[in-house]
C-alpha cells in the first residue's frame, strides 16, 4: 500500500493510535498534520463518509458528536471555545469528512499561500452550525 493516494492521508492517520488525542465510537480527533493556525485540529467520523455533500438526514448525531469532540480539544489549547473556527471545505482536497477546528490567530508558517487563508476565511469553509 506504499503507492497509497495522499488523498487517503486522513484515513490511514485516524487508524494510528498515537495520532488520535479523543475517540468516541463515532469519531476521532487528530491535529492537523499542516496547521493553518496556532491550534488546528481536525474530527474525523468513523463512518466512510467523503464530505458534507454524501451526509443523509441521519447524521445529525454524528456531526454533533464531531463538534462536541471538537470542543473537547478545544479545551487542551488554553483558549476560549469562541476563538476558533468549526466548518467543513466545500471542496475538500483529501478523503473522509473533517471538522476542521482551527483557532482564528492564523499564525502558521503552513499557511503560505492566498488558498490556504482563502479557505478558512471565505465562504468555502461550511460553518458548522450550518450544516
Amino acid at each position: 500500500m506504499a503507492n497509497q493516494a495522499w488523498t487517503d492521508g486522513l484515513i490511514h492517520a485516524i487508524s494510528n493510535k498515537g495520532k488520535q488525542l479523543f475517540v468516541s465510537d463515532l469519531a476521532v480527533v487528530i491535529k492537523d498534520k499542516y496547521p493553518k493556525a496556532l491550534h488546528h485540529f481536525l474530527v474525523l467520523p468513523w463512518k466512510d463518509i467523503d464530505s458534507i455533500y454524501e451526509l443523509s438526514s441521519g447524521d445529525g448525531p454524528l456531526l454533533q458528536e464531531m463538534y462536541e469532540l471538537g470542543l473537547k480539544a478545544v479545551s487542551t489549547s488554553g483558549l476560549a471555545a469562541d476563538r476558533f473556527d468549526y466548518g467543513y471545505h466545500m471542496k475538500p482536497s483529501m478523503r473522509r469528512l473533517h471538522l476542521h477546528v482551527i483557532s482564528k490567530d492564523y499564525h502558521s508558517k503552513c499557511l503560505s499561500h492566498r488558498y490556504h487563508w482563502n479557505a478558512f476565511n471565505t465562504e468555502f469553509l461550511i460553518k458548522h452550525d450550518c450544516t
